[in-house]
């Protein structure tokens, strides 16, 4: 219902999103038109039994499943669980930067050709994956969408970002990929991989958590990208909002470039 955190919290149920969330969940659960009747709900019917209420209730057919969680290892259930909520198999959308991540933290050095090699060696197997559909980059959250085509400059003015970042990580044991040169290289690598199998990239663009700069968050900031890769589908998360007209411009006239909407029940 909303993407605050802390004491911001407590302005949530006053949101448009929540109160019309407490009249549809309550309707769905047949409880009060109450936040707390709904949570009363839930803890009394189970997880697994208003898991199953909402996915037949929303006419959900298949979930694409970022895999954020089971690339950090703090997955509490596997995609595939879900396959029993839905008619087809659960598929997977594989985030590019948990990758790196990943990757980056089982190094024994700060090699950015090795870095390189197995990243991509990655981003390949993925895209041979039956399983996975697509890819999803949160860079907007990182250091922007504001994304330079670094795959026009030499590898040797990314290598001290990259030593930083290893040096950074094996001392604090914070691995999270916020450096721009690095963050700008990894996403190129991500759209080129995806253009050349087929499978979408999404990109998360607009709102999200307080730890996100807005003006950054635009997609018009993505152009040159786009350009830069037009056979890549680029799928633009969230509408874009607060962005949504520069959003849907760029889906007009751009054919690789794609936006998700979310139909509105003017009767509800």
């Amino acid at each position: 219902m909303s993407e605050a955190q802390g004491t911001a919290l407590r302005h949530a149920p006053s949101s448009l999103a929540h109160m019309q969330a407490v009249q549809q969940l309550s309707k769905l659960y047949g409880c009060e038109p109450t936040w707390e009747s709904i949570q009363r709900y839930r803890i009394a019917a189970g997880f697994d039994k208003y898991t199953d209420i909402c996915f037949k209730a929303a006419g959900i057919e298949c979930i694409l499943m970022d895999d954020l969680l089971v690339s950090s290892g703090k997955v509490a259930i596997p995609y595939n669980w879900h396959d029993k909520l839905t008619a087809n198999k659960t598929r997977r959308i594989v985030r590019v930067e948990t990758v790196a991540e990943k990757i980056a933290e089982r190094m024994e050095n700060a090699d950015l050709r090795i870095f390189l090699q197995s990243f991509l060696k990655s981003l390949m197997d993925s895209a041979r994956d039956p399983d996975v559909v697509g890819f999803k980059s949160v860079i907007c959250y990182r250091t922007g969408l504001d994304i330079s085509v670094t795959m026009r400059e030499k590898l040797d003015s990314r290598a001290e970002a990259f030593l930083d970042y290893i040096t950074n990580g094996k001392t604090t044991g914070n691995w999270r990929l916020a450096s721009k040169p690095l963050n700008d290289m990894v996403t190129n690598l991500a759209v080129q991989i995806s253009g050349e199998c087929g499978k979408p990239i999404q990109f998360h663009t607009g709102l999200g958590d307080n730890d996100i700069r807005l003006v950054k968050s635009n997609p018009a900031y993505m152009q040159d990208l786009i350009e830069g890769y037009p056979k890549a589908k680029i799928v633009l998360l969230h509408s874009s909002y607060p962005f949504t007209r520069e959003a849907g411009y760029l889906a007009t006239v751009y054919d690789n470039v794609y936006l998700d909407c979310i139909p509105l029940d003017l009767n509800d």
